[in-house]
Parts: C-alpha cells; sequence; structure tokens
C-alpha cells in the first residue's frame, strides 16, 4: 500500500497537470488545507463516502468523514505522525453521509503549506471476502475428511489437519513434498485429458508414514486458467477402511448363508455361470448336485427348530469334507444343498461324487446326546449333456431329485428327459387339488370305533378322500403330501373339520348318538394363529357341542414347540374339546411334558398293532402304552387292528378302545348310519 501511495504523491503532485488522472482514478482522492477542510475531491472520494458528487463536499470540514472517535485520533496521533514522518498509511473507521460507519484504508502525504494529499479505499467488500475466507480456511482446518491442495506438478502446497493425521504427518511436514508421498507408487494413474474437464472420484490406496496401507476414496478437481492450464488441484481424501468391512458384510449377507456360511444361491449361480465357458474351452464336463435332506421337516419339528440348525450346520461340514478344492458347496435354503462339480471326463465322475455325499451323511449324528441319522435325495445334472444355461442346469437337477423323492428317497439319479414329465404330474396333480376344493370333489369317509367292554360303536375318525372325476378314487397317501407342501392342507383341514362336525349332528338328528368325532390336525393347521378362533367358529356354526369334537395331533407336532403346545391345548381343553395322542411311539416325545398334557386318549399305532403274535418286542410295547397311559388317566385305543388274536391280545390287557379292518373299513356317511341301526357290530365278541 506505501508503493501506491508513494506512486499516488508522485503522480498527483502537480494538481493541475494531473487533473483528468485524478477525475479517473477508481481510487478516492482528496485534497486537505492546514484547517482540515476539503480543497478538493474527485467522484470516486464522493461515492466512498455516500455522496452525489464532490461539490457536495468542498469545503466541508474532514472530520464528517470519520467516525466520531476517530476524527479525534485523526487530530491528536495520525496528522502529527503524517506531518512528521511526510505520510501515514493504515486502517480506519469512516463515516457515509446517512450516518452509517464503515471500515477504510487511508493513505495520508504532507504538502506545502500544512496540506495532506489523502487517498481512501473501501475495505467493506475486502473484510466481508477476508471473513468469508476465514471462515473458509477454519472450516477446511476442522473438516473431518482430509483436503490436499497441490500445483499442476503435484507439490504440495497446502493440507487440512485431517489429511495430515490421517496419513500420520504433521501439516509442516507435507508442504511442498510431491504429493505421491501419500500413496504407493503402484496406485498412482495418470489424469486422462477428459478428466481435466470435470471433478472424478475414484478408490485408491494409500500409505501412511509407517508404510502401513489404507483404502481411500479420493475427489478431485482442477482450477484452470483461460488457456485450460492447470493451476491447482484439489483433492479430498476419506479412509473407507469401515465402509470396506462394512461392504464386505452386506457382500457377505448377499452371497452368503448365515447359518452354514456356505455360499447361497446367488453366488453358486454365479460361479456356475463363470465355470460354463471355461469348461466349454476344455471340453469338460459339470456336473450339478441338488441334495435334498429325507424328512428333515419331521426331525426339526419332533425336536427344535435349534437342533434343527445344529443338524443343518453338520450337514454342511460333511458336504465340505467330502468335495475337492476345485468344487463348490452351496445352501439352497431349508433342507437343500447345492454342490457344483467341475473338470469332469465323464458321468461316472459325478456317480462316484455321489456316493461319496451319501456314504458320509450315512453315518451317525450325534447332537446335544441325541443319535440322529439322515438319508438324501441327490439329483443331477450335466453340463453340457442336461443342459447348457444356469437355469437349465439347475431345472434339470431339481428334476432329477423330486424323481428320486417319487421312487423311495434316499438315492441319486441322473437327469432323463422323462423326469419332467414325471413333475409335470405332480404340478398337474397340485393344480387339480386346487380345483378339487372348490369344485367339492373332497369327500369323508369314517372308520367305526368301538367300545371294547360293550362292543358297541361310540365314535368314527373322519378320513379324507378325493374323486377325481376322470381319475377316480385318489389315495390320500398321493394327495396329502402335495396339501401339506402347497400350505392346501390349511383350507382342507377347515373343510374337513366343519363337515365332520356337520355330519355328527345330521347323525344325531337321525337318532344315532355317536358320542364323538375324531379329526386329524396337520402341522400347518395346528400352528395356525387364529386356531383356537377357527374351532370356536365352526362348532358355533354347526351347533355342536365341543365335547363332541376329537382333535388328534401326532407325537412330532406335539414336541416341536412343547411349551407353546400346552398352552395351546389347554385352552382347546378348556374349551371341552376332547383331545387325543396320534401314532403314540412312533416320533420323538419327552416323558417329562407328557405329564404336563391335558389329553384324554393315547392311540397305539397300527404299526405295533400289527406286530401282536409276530413280535415280542411289538407286543411290549402295546402293553407298556396301555399301562403308561391309564397311569395318566387317560383313554388308549388301538389302530389299525386286523386280526382276532389282536382283539383277543388288546382285550386280555385291558385297551378300551379299537378300530381297524376288522370290524370296519373307512366309509361313507350314508354306509355307516345303516351299521349304526345295528346298534352291535356283528365281528365283535360278546
Amino acid at each position: 500500500m506505501e508503493n501506491r501511495a508513494d506512486a499516488h504523491l508522485s503522480q498527483y503532485c502537480d494538481m493541475g497537470r494531473c487533473m483528468t488522472n485524478l477525475e479517473t482514478s477508481f481510487d478516492g482522492i482528496a485534497v486537505i488545507d492546514s484547517d482540515r477542510r476539503i480543497l478538493y475531491t474527485n467522484n470516486a472520494h464522493a461515492e466512498v463516502y455516500g455522496y452525489g458528487s464532490s461539490h457536495d463536499l468542498i469545503g466541508k470540514p474532514w472530520h464528517i468523514l470519520c467516525a466520531e472517535e476517530e476524527a479525534q485520533r485523526f487530530e491528536e496521533e495520525i496528522i502529527p505522525l503524517a506531518w512528521e514522518k511526510g505520510r501515514w498509511r493504515g486502517e480506519s473507521v469512516g463515516r457515509r453521509q446517512d450516518g452509517t460507519t464503515f471500515q477504510h484504508e487511508v493513505s495520508l502525504a504532507a504538502m506545502a503549506g500544512g496540506k495532506f494529499f489523502v487517498v481512501v479505499r473501501d475495505l467493506t467488500e475486502h473484510k466481508k471476502i477476508t471473513q468469508e475466507l476465514m471462515a473458509l480456511k477454519k472450516a477446511v482446518e476442522n473438516m473431518q475428511i482430509g483436503i490436499t491442495i497441490t500445483d499442476s506438478q503435484r507439490k504440495i502446497l497446502y493440507v487440512n489437519p485431517s489429511e495430515a493425521a490421517l496419513h500420520g504427518y504433521c501439516p509442516e511436514e507435507l508442504i511442498g513434498q510431491d504429493a505421491r508421498i501419500l500413496a504407493p507408487t503402484a496406485s498412482w494413474k495418470p489424469v486422462e485429458p477428459e478428466q481435466l474437464k470435470r471433478r472424478f472420484k475414484r478408490e485408491s490406496v494409500n500409505v501412511r508414514k509407517d508404510g502401513s496401507l489404507f483404502p481411500v476414496e479420493l475427489m478431485s478437481d482442477f482450477v484452470t486458467g483461460p488457456d485450460g492450464q492447470i493451476y491447482h488441484i484439489v483433492t479430498t481424501c476419506e479412509e473407507i477402511t469401515e465402509r470396506r468391512k462394512a461392504e464386505e458384510i452386506i457382500r457377505h449377507k448377499a452371497y452368503y448363508d448365515d447359518l452354514t456360511n456356505l455360499p447361497n444361491r446367488l453366488l453358486f449361480n454365479e460361479c456356475l455361470e463363470q465355470a460354463i465357458p471355461e469348461a466349454q474351452r476344455s471340453n469338460k464336463l459339470i456336473a450339478v448336485m441338488l441334495i435334498d435332506l429325507d424328512r428333515f421337516n419331521m426331525i426339526n419339528n419332533s425336536l427344535s427348530h435349534d437342533t434343527g440348525d445344529l443338524l443343518i450346520y453338520s450337514v454342511a461340514q460333511r458336504l465340505q469334507c467330502c468335495v475337492r478344492s476345485k468344487d463348490l458347496v452351496a445352501r439352497l435354503g431349508g433342507d437343500e444343498f447345492l454342490i457344483m462339480l467341475p473338470d469332469l471326463n465323464t458321468a461316472q465322475d459325478a456317480v462316484i461324487h455321489a456316493n461319496k455325499v451319501m456314504k458320509e451323511l450315512a453315518h451317525v449324528f450325534i447332537l446335544n446326546g441325541l443319535e440322529l441319522y439322515l438319508t438324501a435325495s441327490i439329483g443331477i445334472s450335466l453340463y453340457p449333456n442336461h443342459g447348457e444355461t444356469v437355469s437349465a442346469l439347475l431345472k434339470n437337477a431339481d428334476a432329477s431329485m423330486y424323481y428320486v423323492k417319487a421312487q423311495g428317497r434316499n438315492n441319486y439319479q441322473l437327469y432323463t428327459p422323462e423326469m419332467n414329465a414325471h413333475n409335470l404330474e405332480h404340478l398337474t396333480m397340485e393344480n387339480n387339488l386346487r380345483k378339487a376344493l372348490m369344485q367339492k370333489e373332497l369327500l369323508l369317509n369314517y372308520q367305526p370305533q368301538f367300545d371294547l367292554r360293550t362292543g358297541r360303536i361310540f365314535s368314527a375318525e373322519a378320513l379324507m378322500r378325493w374323486q377325481h372325476p376322470e381319475l377316480g378314487m385318489i389315495s390320500p397317501g398321493e394327495f396329502i403330501p402335495i396339501a401339506e407342501e402347497t400350505g392346501l392342507i390349511v383350507p382342507i383341514g377347515k373343510w374337513l373339520l366343519y363337515n365332520a362336525c356337520e355330519q355328527i349332528k345330521s347323525w344325531r338328528k337321525e337318532g344315532f348318538n355317536l358320542q364323538r368325532v375324531a379329526v386329524n390336525l396337520s402341522m400347518r393347521q395346528f400352528k395356525l394363529t387364529n386356531l383356537l378362533e377357527s374351532i370356536a367358529k365352526i362348532l358355533e356354526r354347526t351347533g355342536l357341542d365341543p365335547s363332541s369334537l376329537e382333535v388328534e395331533l401326532t407325537e412330532s407336532i406335539i414336541m416341536q414347540d412343547p411349551e407353546t403346545t400346552v398352552a395351546t391345548l389347554r385352552e382347546l381343553s378348556a374349551m371341552g374339546i376332547y383331545l387325543s395322542i396320534d401314532d403314540f411311539g412312533t416320533g420323538y416325545s419327552s416323558l417329562n411334558y407328557l405329564k404336563y398334557l391335558p389329553m384324554n386318549k393315547l392311540k397305539i399305532a397300527p404299526i405295533f398293532a400289527a406286530g401282536i403274535g409276530k413280535d415280542a418286542n411289538d407286543e411290549a410295547i402295546c402293553k407298556a402304552v396301555i399301562t403308561l397311559a391309564h397311569s395318566l388317566n387317560m383313554k388308549v385305543i388301538a389302530e389299525g387292528v386286523e386280526t382276532q388274536e389282536q382283539l383277543e391280545f388288546l382285550r386280555a390287557h385291558d385297551c378300551d378302545e379299537v378300530q381297524g379292518y376288522l370290524f370296519s373299513k373307512p366309509l361313507a356317511a350314508n354306509e355307516l348310519s345303516a351299521l349304526f341301526a345295528e346298534d352291535r357290530w356283528p365281528q365283535m365278541p360278546s
């Protein structure tokens, strides 16, 4: 500023000669006399103080342009100092015509006769910009993200504290250094010409002062001149170690199974997609094995979900142990697994692997003190023999697996085109079953139950039948598993329950005083949250007393979640519904829980009744069940009685009730009505 003032002094010393320059100057220029009155001012000077023209100031005292406290300072300190030294320059507070004050820069130069040459400049905008720059600098200094400014040669001109700390330096250590000190050589890439036109973002690896590497996200922008030349490069740097970890966690969840930590279907598909071109180039086979654990749901439901999860995890471990390092084991979901076997020469290679898997799974599983045995159904498809795409290979492996299931499980099968036809039949059966429910093709048969003391029919079990208009009578063994699998068992079960209640009401109107009708509840039905409400509504609609309804449950259903089951059964019992355990002894149960169950009856499974007279163990089981039931104040009924010898054994050991083909096969409602009229079953000895 002193140089500028000196220039003004020499430039404006001859007022007459330089008048033109004074008037056109952007600086505010004035001359004050020894009395501190304004002798001259240019328009720029007048504008600085908010006056319309220089004429408004000529002859006015100088102090009107100073803030009140500044006028005295000028008179007592600044002007004497300027006169003594010949000049003075500094900041001062000016006053505009409207009374507002502002910061401005004032330069004074002493002239002959006690006059002063004055140059002023409004600092309002300059101060504002300075404050904004200071605020910006403070913001940059306190930002958590690192910021570096370099010249066009990558020489570091500025780093904020975060950038320096991120790399283990003090800011002073980095100023003047080549920016490549912050990154290993391998991560440096030249800036492409098109990147100069805009900011660009990239991920890279930086290096700390101690040599450790860490991932970063960089965003660079370029400060260029009118000619496009780079003057500065501004780069932000953010460490993304935690983000990478989070992304890896998300990726792992997207591609891996939570329970087994095996790849899931998505990752399996991607790996298979990548393996196909390699197999094509090398002229090798790829085998896709789909493994389904047989009857896993029964184990899962009979024990607990925790035990089921532990079993799935153990299976995953075994599968990984019986494959090569190049193979891939994945969990498809539920109780299904996938194995990809690349680089095979023949189909027999796949068969060898399938045998190995089956042998591995055949070994006993010991979980929480329990010994469990598993079998598996394995479907195999080969690339390119059975498909050239991921979807085709999976579809055909699935078809093979379902074929094995249909043939009795516990086996493996290579795909053949006929299998799709078999699975189509399964799908057709499902569709027909949906129609059957709507078109009233389902019907109920009833198998009588007899009191061994009186020989009289006292109850009947309702059993589902399907009369197809074209296929004729379809066995429950064919359609019930499909109904369970698809969830159709829920509406079908509700239909069965309603119609069984209606039928016993109808029989009673005809004068046949049947005590109860028994219906089986499936796992899906029993787990319904509105089960109690649904049964109550059916009883209300049919007008049937709850004590006339007997609900049968298997041990597997009861033991899936014993505590919840006990609560539900107690509510059913409180409603007055008769409760029995079906097929007792064939599933997993706990005698400890049995004593808490509000059950009225145990049913001896047909498999044990069939062994009477043939197998001492079966006879012992029958006697034990009878004794157990009576000790718990329960009735006991033997199901599947077919011979006189079985009947006599059961009577001799105080069995309460029986049912089976010795007395009657399941009958239509009208057929059973005719037997009720006899009041006593002909084959039942008196």
